[in-house]
């Protein structure tokens, strides 16, 4: 459940709803690697580390199984770009290592950074959500703030172009939630709906003649776009998700997805794309989605998964390695509490109700965390250990 608490002096943004203070604090999901914050405020991730996007100090190779990221303490939030990590501590200062080519870690050294290191720049964040080379951070003060890849005019700020210092996005302090895709993000003022970016695929919600500027994508393909928010007509979103090539949210209590459908991921059983939201039918009310590349999932009220989209690597959890275009409940018993993807990854992370971390989907660089490099169409326990 997602909750926003008060403490230390604070607002601080918890991402698992943690209900009593203790368990695990926080799941962040990487292309192909994962983190989870313990109940100590200790970081442990898993998966690949050709960018020393695990934080260990050394770049290459993988970790099967969670390792301890160093020198990190009392750790309140986790977030993830494709290849790279962002932890706010207690107190709200910025920490991040991995992939930095784009300045997408926030400082204008483009090699990897490779243990955690802090963001001298960056004022009281509470939420970061990263996309595929770039990030913005939700502030205290109810702003947002972007950096990185801004070609794509996916940094909001009225152009298109790269900042490795963060740029403001022209939207009223009063942002509640924030969601960054591949090179498009959106967030939620006063239960309204706004989206800046690419819209190659619709994904902003919108035809090309209202986003009607130029950009160049993360394949370098230039299409239509928006460089500063545009006012979608979703005015009681509670919820939002921005992918690779679509989009969706919570809106008055039920899921609607747009933008590319080639495989199913807008959830209405067809692959057609639509700019226009689309209903997504559900047998309870959505409290959190998670988008993959072409795949969709959604975790309810009643602690239950349901995934849709492409399912060659058994991302949608369902004991099939088949894409469905309609929702698909996910094959755990145990009720989830949080659950977690990547705009450019193909696997799915959830923690459930006892603190075990699940995994499922692709597994070439031990991202599912279960100490084996196959694939799993079912959930598989994280060996977490008790850190």
């Amino acid at each position: 459940m997602l909750l926003i608490l008060v403490g230390c002096g604070r607002i601080a943004f918890d991402p698992l709803g943690d209900r009593d203070g203790t368990g695990l604090r926080g799941l962040a999901v990487g292309e192909d690697a994962g983190c989870v914050i313990r109940d100590n405020g200790t970081l442990a991730c898993w998966g690949n580390n050709n960018e020393g996007q695990l934080g260990v100090g050394m770049v290459g190779g993988m970790e099967l199984a969670p390792v301890t990221v160093p020198g990190l303490a009392d750790v309140v939030h986790i977030g993830a770009s494709s290849n790279a990590f962002f932890a706010i501590v207690d107190g709200g200062a910025m920490w991040s290592w991995g992939h930095a080519s784009d300045m997408n870690l926030g400082v204008a050294d483009t090699a990897p950074r490779l243990l955690p290191g802090k963001s001298p720049i960056l004022a009281d964040p509470i939420e970061i959500s990263g996309g595929a080379a770039s990030a913005c951070a939700r502030l205290a003060s109810g702003g947002v703030t972007c950096w990185g890849d801004g070609d794509a005019g996916q940094l909001g700020d009225g152009l298109a172009a790269d900042f490795s210092a963060p740029v403001t996005v022209p939207l009223p302090p009063r942002v509640t939630r924030l969601s960054m895709g591949a090179d498009h993000a959106c967030a939620i003022v006063d239960s309204q709906l706004s989206c800046w970016g690419m819209n190659h695929y619709g994904q902003l919600g919108v035809d090309a003649a209202t986003s009607n500027e130029t950009c160049e994508d993360i394949h370098n393909v230039i299409g239509p776009c928006k460089t500063s928010p545009l006012a979608l007509p979703i005015a009681a979103a509670t919820v939002i998700a921005a992918g690779s090539r679509h989009t969706c949210a919570v809106d008055d209590g039920t899921v609607q997805c747009w933008g590319s459908n080639e495989d199913g991921q807008l959830g209405d059983g067809t692959m057609t794309d639509s700019v226009l939201p689309i209903l997504v039918t559900l047998p309870a009310q959505p409290i959190a989605i998670a988008l993959q590349t072409y795949s969709s999932c959604a975790l309810l009220v009643d602690g239950t998964a349901w995934c849709w989209g492409e399912g060659t690597f058994g991302q949608l959890g369902d004991g099939m390695m088949t894409d469905n275009p309609t929702p698909t409940r996910v094959d755990i018993a145990t009720p989830l509490r949080a659950i977690a993807a990547n705009v450019r990854g193909e696997h799915v992370c959830a923690i459930d109700d006892s603190d075990d971390v699940w995994c499922w989907g692709l597994n070439n660089a031990g991202q599912l965390g279960n100490n084996t490099t196959e694939n799993a169409a079912t959930p598989q326990r994280v060996a977490l250990g008790d850190g």
